[in-house]
């Protein structure tokens, strides 16, 4: 008798590693599914996996960003940008949107640091599990026109909102995001659908998925 979520625990965990084949993973996956057989009654696999990054992880990454200039500091709007990344930095979410949300106020319409402040505004909803505020303030904004040219953040802002959309169940979004992914970065394209088959516990779909990799191929499935 064996619990569906240890079996799935046991799946990402080998996954995680990032070491083993496409034949190994095969292997757990059958073994999983024969310990399953011994359950005396059936039940649905409804994995629900999240991750909420740790301050430790949050602090040291760099920006896209490059930093604000003596100028920019010595506007109103580049003090409430400073702060709005410090507490950001700390996971101090709502204290950061609102700060994002001065800064925005602040800033001349056609400044170029107007998207990062709007980026910030997305990306602590998104940190915060507000995925359809993380949406709706993306649509509202002027990211909805943003390209790999000019906007630095540009893969993580594909990265945050195909799990966005997806979370809120606008799956054809979802995976609109993931064809452009795909074109910018085929491996984070493939850990992408990886995870969504793994947290939908999606065994066929995860199976298909690693038959297509090669068996010198290794991935990492934790992309961010």
């Amino acid at each position: 008798m064996t619990n569906p979520t240890v079996m799935i625990l046991l799946v990402a965990l080998a996954v995680a590693a990032g070491k083993h084949k496409s034949h190994a993973l095969l292997g757990c996956l059958l073994g999983c599914l024969l310990l399953a057989g011994c359950h005396p009654k059936s039940c649905l696999l409804e994995p629900c996996i999240t991750f909420c990054p740790p301050q430790r992880l949050i602090e040291p990454l760099p920006s896209a960003f490059a930093p604000l200039s003596p100028q920019e500091f010595a506007n109103e709007w580049g003090k409430e940008l400073r702060i709005a990344e410090a507490f950001g930095r700390e996971l101090d979410l709502y204290r950061a949107i609102t700060a994002y949300k001065r800064a925005k106020i602040l800033i001349p319409r056609n400044h170029l640091r107007l998207s990062q402040i709007e980026y910030g505004i997305v990306e602590c909803y998104y940190l915060g599990q507000k995925y359809q505020d993380a949406v709706e303030a993306f649509e509202s904004s002027s990211l909805t026109s943003a390209t790999s040219s000019s906007f630095p953040a540009f893969r993580e802002l594909l990265l945050l909102l195909y799990d966005a959309y997806g979370q809120i169940g606008q799956e054809e979004k979802a995976e609109q995001l993931l064809e452009v992914i795909e074109k910018c970065d085929a491996g984070t394209a493939t850990n992408l659908k990886l995870f969504t088959a793994f947290n939908e516990g999606d065994l066929p779909s995860i199976i298909s998925i690693s038959s297509d990799l090669s068996d010198n191929e290794s991935y990492d499935l934790f992309f961010f």
